[in-house]
């Protein structure tokens, strides 16, 4: 039984599985009311992918790149039940993996994603009026300026 996370409550996570592997995710640990046991479920899971950089010559230091994969690359599904017994760890990912994360999403399936930091569209943003005003504004500019 995982009882160090808030249960029905989704939230981002990063876990560890007893494979070795570390998968990342919206989840949400619910216990099963038939069995008692813990299930956690994983929405749009993705794993690390790491990549040695070059290293240049006057700086001798090895760099490497992080980004997201998707978990299972041969399936469609964007939802799956991870049974507790297969995790060694679950904690909640930093707001930066979050926003990370997000943004991987975002590209990967084309989807949007609500985030807290986005502003919403006013008319001070350069909105000043509907398409077809705007084109007949500019259909008499330029009739006025063909005299």
């Amino acid at each position: 039984m995982i009882n160090y996370i808030r249960h029905d409550e989704q939230f981002f996570a990063t876990l560890k599985l007893i494979t070795g592997e570390e998968i990342l995710g919206e989840a949400l640990v619910s216990e099963d009311p038939d069995t008692k046991k813990d299930m956690i479920f994983m929405q749009n899971p993705a794993r690390t992918k790491i990549v040695e950089l070059e290293v240049d010559s006057e700086d001798a230091s090895q760099k490497v790149a992080m980004g997201f994969m998707k978990w299972m690359n041969f399936s469609d599904e964007d939802f799956y039940v991870i049974d507790a017994q297969s995790v060694v760890s679950i904690a909640p990912m930093s707001d930066e993996a979050i926003m990370l994360y997000k943004r991987w999403i975002k590209k990967e399936f084309k989807k949007e994603v609500h985030d807290e930091a986005e502003v919403p569209i006013n008319k001070s943003m350069g909105l000043i009026s509907k398409v077809e005003d705007a084109r007949k504004l500019l259909e008499r500019i330029f009739k006025d300026a063909s005299l």
